[in-house]
């Protein structure tokens, strides 16, 4: 079955259409099972609440909360949900994207995050707080294009070190990642790591580090895991003000008043 323009299984009960983008937000029923389908448009959703099994052409996939799929137009699949509601953010492409992305959408591919990318919380944010539109169409393009981006650097490769280092970052965003000690790892030295990195990332390395604390942190709320002091620490943040600054930075808000936005 083809769902088209902005349809989804469920109940939709928040909406916008943007200029390239449509942002939904779905719930389901706890034990729903979805029929084998495929969407008229690609787009990327994030679950934000219950789990269900993801059944494609490569078998099964169990999505927790906290992940997020990147699905193009031609991915068939069916849903199993879990005694559990199940509620979902849907990102999904406009065909007016078409020839921006032209390249990009022939040859996508799906996509699994068991950690979701950290702008597209702050875009569900934003969503539930209801911001300006045009804030909203021109954040959802810039996850599209960072998206796509690192697919093509995932499938066609990058600098060695530069992988080895991030690998080890997203694994234990936790320890403490001393600059020399990762320029040891990879036998090159601090200096030229530092400069190399921001100029192949566009961000510095202790920029990198935060982003990814931040991704575990908002992905730790949604998941419900802990509370707001143990996610901190478990995030790599030592210092409670810390991570409350360094959330305030990039959310505009506490991890708390995050937490109540999110879980409504």
């Amino acid at each position: 079955m083809l769902l088209t323009d902005g349809k989804f299984y469920g109940n939709t009960v928040q909406r916008i259409e943007l200029e390239h983008f449509n942002l939904t937000l779905t719930v389901y029923a706890s034990d729903a099972t979805l029929p084998k389908h495929h969407h008229e448009n690609p787009y990327l959703s994030l679950l934000l609440e219950g789990n269900y099994i993801e059944k494609g052409s490569k078998g099964d996939t169990i999505i927790a909360g906290g992940h997020s799929i990147f699905r193009p137009e031609d991915h068939e699949h069916a849903n199993i949900f879990d005694d559990q509601p199940g509620k979902c953010f849907n990102l999904e492409l406009k065909n007016n994207l078409s020839d921006m992305f032209d390249r990009e959408m022939k040859t996508q591919r799906t996509m699994i995050f068991k950690q979701s990318l950290l702008d597209l919380f702050l875009l569900h944010y934003r969503f539930l707080k209801g911001h300006a539109a045009d804030t909203l169409d021109m954040l959802s393009l810039e996850i599209v294009t960072s998206l796509f981006t690192q697919d093509q650097l995932s499938r066609y490769g990058q600098a060695a070190w530069i992988k080895t280092i991030t690998d080890r970052i997203n694994d234990m965003p936790d320890d403490q990642h001393l600059v020399d000690v990762l320029a040891a790892e990879v036998n090159i030295h601090p200096v030229y790591l530092l400069r190399k990195f921001k100029e192949k990332t566009g961000l510095r390395l202790s920029e990198y580090i935060t982003r990814v604390r931040l991704e575990k942190a908002a992905n730790s709320i949604v998941a419900g895991q802990e509370n707001l002091t143990g996610i901190g620490y478990s995030s790599g943040f030592y210092d409670q003000s810390h991570f409350s600054r360094s959330f305030r930075n990039y959310f505009g808000v506490s991890p708390r008043d995050f937490s109540k936005t999110i879980k409504g």
